[in-house]
């Protein structure tokens, strides 16, 4: 009996969540997050940024990723979604997602955190956790 109306709180609970984003979303309202990324010691002069939008009408989210030294491809993460595998070209890598362009862009918060990846190895090599822009 216990655990049945700890699943159903559980279940309420997940329900007034996707009800408060369905509100927030539908009201119009929209939300803006960024992050300076920080390096790691796998690439202490790399920098980079990300940004994430959602308005009524789309989601977006974007990483830039400069200075880059020893890596040739990169890997996004955002809130554990895989966002991407990207070529570094000349230290520079920039990642654009667009729901209006049919990529598939996940719903982030404060506080989720980017990362970015050197893939040969799976070396972390920027990261950083989003707050309000």
């Amino acid at each position: 009996m216990k655990n049945r109306r700890n699943v159903l709180i559980a279940c309420m609970a997940v329900a007034m969540g996707l009800c408060i984003n369905m509100f927030v979303f539908a009201s119009g309202a929209e939300t803006k997050l960024r992050v300076r990324l920080t390096a790691t010691e796998a690439e202490p002069l790399a920098s980079g940024s990300a940004k994430f939008e959602m308005r009524p009408d789309r989601i977006r989210f974007s990483t830039e990723v400069e200075d880059v030294g020893s890596a040739t491809e990169i890997h996004v993460f955002a809130a554990g979604n895989d966002m991407g595998t990207l070529p570094i070209v000349a230290g520079f890598a920039d990642l654009n997602l667009d729901s209006r362009d049919g990529d598939t862009v996940p719903v982030l918060s404060v506080g989720d955190l980017v990362e970015v990846f050197d893939t040969n190895g799976n070396v972390l090599i920027l990261s950083g956790n989003l707050q309000p822009d």
